[in-house]
């Protein structure tokens, strides 16, 4: 069984890790619905001026493939695949292409969701592989020395029940019948009842 001061250390990196995925979260959350909001107040300037278009890549970029690739960011971090980290700034990409296939200059949308992908890739890559060596130490998730020899007893209890055990044995010992009393030749008569007349008397 692992020491006190190892569990002590993977309870304070797991705690690290957890922290910096709640951070990831937020941060990247934030930074979705900060994209909608904006894309939905940059459309009606391109309502104005019927830039259909720029309107186009902006909702499409703003409202899908932004908010897509940080989601898939989180992801990677909630499911620790990495491949959705590596894959999330590759989906921002796909945004700023819009911009310039549509022939408009790239948006802030496109360069924030580029920006946050980029910059939060390798924090989930790095942290993802320190949370699945941690999911393979003893004691995982809590790292508790007293709850790993309760898990321990509990597990020995389970193959060794000592009430099933003595259940077993008493089966194997008790039986069905009782034996013939042995009296050692000894003949029990029955009492001879003695009439008196104390009754009568009364």
């Amino acid at each position: 069984m692992s020491d006190h001061s190892e569990f002590s250390r993977n309870k304070a990196a797991l705690d690290h890790c957890n922290m910096i995925y709640k951070w990831i979260f937020i941060i990247l959350f934030l930074g979705g619905a900060a994209s909608v909001v904006y894309t939905l107040y940059q459309s009606t300037a391109f309502l104005v001026t019927l830039n259909i278009a720029g309107l186009v890549a902006l909702c499409v970029g703003g409202l899908v493939i932004v908010p897509l690739s940080l989601g898939a960011n989180i992801y990677s971090g909630y499911r620790r695949i990495d491949m959705y980290a590596y894959l999330a700034p590759v989906i921002a990409l796909l945004s700023a292409i819009m911009d310039l296939l549509c022939g408009c200059p790239i948006s802030i949308v496109s360069i924030l969701g580029v920006i946050l992908t980029v910059v939060f890739a390798a924090p989930t890559i790095l942290t993802n592989s320190r949370y699945r060596y941690l999911e393979m130490q003893e004691g995982f998730p809590y790292f508790s020395e007293l709850l790993m020899e309760q898990q321990l007893k509990s597990e020995e209890f389970k193959l060794h029940d000592p009430y099933a055990e003595a259940a077993e044995q008493r089966k194997l010992t008790q039986s069905d019948s009782m034996n013939d009393l042995e009296l050692n030749g000894e003949v029990i008569e029955d009492k001879v009842n003695e009439k008196t007349n104390y009754m009568d008397e009364i």
